[in-house]
C-alpha cells in the first residue's frame, strides 16, 4: 500500500466543544487509531475560514468514544469554543501504517472504477459515511452510483494503479 504524500495534511479529527473549564476540547476521532493522539506533540488547526494554526498538545485522555485534548495557551472554555468545529489535521509524515485492507481516504479519491466485466464505471468522486458502512460515490459523465464500501461489492482495490474492481450491483 502506498501512503501517499502528495497531500498537504491528513484529517485525524474534528473538534465538536469545549468540555470543562480549563479549555479542554471534546474530539471526534477520524482515525482508526485513536491512541495516536498519544503520541504526537502538535497539530495543526484548520479552520473553515481556511486559517490553519500549529497547537502543542498538552494532554490526552478518552471519554467513551470521544478524545479530550487539552492545547498549551488554550486556558478557557471561552478560548475552547473557538475551536468548536476546527480540522485537526497531521503532515503526512506521521501516518501510521495501516492492516492489509484498509485504506486512507486520499488514496481512493480519483481512482478509476470498473465493473468485474471491465466496464469503465467512472471515479471515485467522494465518500459517504454511514453508521454501518461507507458508500464509495462514483460520478462519470453520465450518472453517479453509491457503492456500498462491503467485501461483497468490492472486489479488488489497486492504490498504486488508482483502479478499483467492484462487483456490479443488480439495481445499477
Amino acid at each position: 500500500m502506498s501512503n501517499s504524500t502528495n497531500i498537504e495534511r491528513i484529517l485525524i479529527g474534528i473538534i465538536k466543544k469545549p468540555r470543562g473549564k480549563n479549555g479542554e476540547v471534546t474530539v471526534v476521532p477520524l482515525t482508526l487509531y485513536p491512541e495516536r493522539f498519544h503520541n504526537l506533540d502538535s497539530v495543526y488547526l484548520e479552520y473553515k475560514d481556511g486559517n490553519r494554526q500549529e497547537v502543542k498538545i498538552e494532554s490526552v485522555r478518552f471519554h467513551k468514544d470521544k478524545v479530550i485534548l487539552k492545547f498549551q495557551k488554550i486556558d478557557t472554555s471561552k478560548e475552547a469554543w473557538e475551536l468548536e468545529n476546527a480540522e485537526i489535521t497531521i503532515d503526512p509524515s506521521e501516518i501510521i501504517n495501516l492492516p492489509e485492507g484498509y485504506y486512507f481516504e486520499h488514496d481512493i479519491y480519483e481512482c478509476d472504477v470498473f465493473d468485474e466485466k471491465g466496464n469503465f464505471l467512472g471515479k471515485i468522486h467522494s465518500i459517504i459515511k454511514t453508521p454501518g458502512n461507507d458508500v464509495f460515490v462514483i460520478k462519470s459523465a453520465k450518472k453517479e452510483l453509491l457503492i456500498p464500501a462491503l467485501d461483497n461489492f468490492i472486489k479488488k482495490i489497486d492504490i498504486e494503479k488508482k483502479i478499483i474492481t467492484v462487483i456490479k450491483p443488480e439495481y445499477i
